[in-house]
Formats: C-alpha cells, structure tokens, sequence
C-alpha cells in the first residue's frame, strides 16, 4: 500500500525559559487557498503539537522532546483498523463512552 506525501500548515509559536526553547503548533484554519497543494500530496492537520529544545547537563548534547496529535487523513477500512486496535481497547471506548453519556444530564 503506497501513501502519498503529506503536507502540513501550521501556525506556532516559539518562547524560551531558562535556557530551553518551547514551541507549540496547531493547524491553520479550514480556509487554506494561499497554500496550494504541491502535486501528489494530501493534505494531513495537527491537532495539538509542542516540543522541548534543550542542553543536556550529562553529555552536552543537544535534546529535543516532540509530542504530536495529527490527523493524516489516511483513509483505513476496518478490517485495517482491527489489526491495530484489539477487542479490549474497543471495549474500552464502548466502557468509557457510555460513562461519558451517563455523565450528561
């Protein structure tokens, strides 16, 4: 299974504290015109980003910690979609959206 390129437009923002640097992102909004798409590429959305740029004390090097939540916009059938979510993690979803609904009066 081949997947195209994707591309991301995201807006960010850079800010240090005692000597690390922090960067947040997040997707622009919907209305995207002023960045076309380059050929073969989909478009993929951040949902929440951040990153922790520092100096190790032990060994000098330099460390960057990432955490990202992006939407691909891969598009997967189900039976993709079991091999990496087993029964109990769908129990669970079931378990924990009914105590969600519960919640709401």
């Amino acid at each position: 299974m081949g997947l195209q390129s994707r591309d991301f437009v995201d807006k960010y923002c850079i800010f240090a504290i005692e000597n690390k640097v922090y960067v947040l992102f997040s997707a622009m909004p919907n209305n995207l015109e002023e960045h076309p798409l380059p050929a073969k590429t989909a478009r993929a959305r951040t949902v929440v980003g951040m990153s922790r740029i520092e100096r190790c004390r032990d060994s000098g090097k330099i460390r960057c910690i990432f955490l990202n939540q992006a939407d691909l916009n891969i598009k997967m059938g189900t039976s993709v979609l079991q091999k990496f979510v087993g029964p109990q993690t769908s129990d669970w979803v079931k378990k924990w959206s009914k105590y969600l609904l519960d919640q709401v009066e």
